[in-house]
């Protein structure tokens, strides 16, 4: 095994069972004590979140380790030498200055970390400032949709979920998220209550067609008459058999997802984020102010909205295709 592999195997090893650092161990029962209450407060907000800033904090502290460095007495230079060797990429190694200088900050206020060495540390930024997610067309949404026959609980269940993608661009972490009490009646319209990123809290409304799908698919599965905590997409005992009371994760609506493009002969590169892309772009081309999609889709930073737009590449693609050039032909 290679030594990054071993390191990726010790990092895994200490997530499953919550060790706690030795470099942290050695400051003090307090540190510990800052260490579990850290990474609960985390837990509470998002469970991904937690798992990543975990990886991402003990693979920086068994860099110190290794390299010989106290956590209470880091440098900015030191923080800065650790993302220098670094092999991850620009996304990951954001990821996990997020997660070293939360983490630090949070220490540096149960004054056990001198100050956060973290600050000042900039990263290079991506020239492509769009989501690279590729956009699912409209008729890859339709030849998807109609693959799918609503003759099983599970099959309704997947033609649900589906529906949802393209009708409110939501996650599919949100959409794992949503509870029979998420589903509900203003007096005018169905509308439909996500919990996204940092727990903010959506009110999406329901198209007339999704309230209708949606209708019929708790009817028909029974959910309904169930609690009001109760999952709205549940998790299936096998792939064609009964719901349980569990709900699907983010990660299995994805795999559900590949699996449904697979049968119904979609382009593979696509995910559930691909709906995302489309309802900006279909938002945009309808002449939907921008603030309008940053409000829907709850981003705080407009330049992430503006990502998710294809005008650029369309253009591009147009002015190409103009390109008077002309190439040997080739058997």
């Amino acid at each position: 095994m290679s030594s990054e592999n071993t390191q990726i195997a010790t990092i895994e090893a200490e997530l499953s069972i919550a060790t706690i650092p030795m470099n942290i161990q050695v400051i003090g029962e307090a540190a510990e004590r800052a260490w579990d209450d850290y990474f609960a407060e985390l837990d509470l907000r998002s469970e991904n979140t937690c798992k990543a800033y975990k990886r991402a904090t003990l693979q920086f502290l068994q860099w110190c380790r290794e390299s010989h460095l106290n956590p209470q007495d880091l440098s900015v230079e030191n923080v800065s030498n650790y993302f220098k060797q670094h092999s991850g990429s620009l996304a990951t190694k954001s990821q996990h200055l997020s997660a070293i200088d939360r983490f630090l900050q949070y220490f540096v206020e149960r004054h056990l970390v001198r100050f956060n060495a973290s600050h000042g540390i900039k990263l290079p930024r991506e020239k492509n400032d769009e989501v690279k997610t590729p956009v699912i067309t409209d008729a890859e949404i339709k030849q998807l949709l109609f693959s799918i026959e609503p003759n099983s609980v599970v099959n309704f269940r997947d033609l649900a979920i589906m529906s949802v993608l393209a009708s409110t661009g939501q996650r599919e972490g949100a959409i794992a998220d949503l509870r029979r009490k998420n589903f509900w009646d203003d007096g005018t319209q169905h509308i439909l209550t996500f919990l996204g990123k940092g727990n903010k809290v959506f009110n999406t409304p329901a198209t007339h067609d999704l309230t209708v799908m949606m209708q019929a698919y708790l009817k028909m599965t029974g959910i309904e008459n169930a609690s009001p905590d109760a999952p709205v997409f549940p998790k299936a005992k096998w792939r064609n058999s009964a719901l349980t009371n569990e709900p699907m994760s983010g990660n299995q609506i994805y795999r559900m997802f590949k699996r449904r493009a697979r049968v119904a002969g979609i382009r593979l590169i696509l995910s559930p984020h691909s709906f995302r892309v489309h309802v900006a772009n279909d938002l945009r081309k309808q002449g939907v102010v921008m603030e309008a999609i940053q409000a829907l889709f709850g981003h705080a930073d407009p330049a992430t909205t503006q990502g998710y737009f294809r005008e650029n590449t369309e253009i591009a693609r147009n002015v190409v295709e103009r390109i008077s050039t002309q190439l040997p032909r080739v058997s």
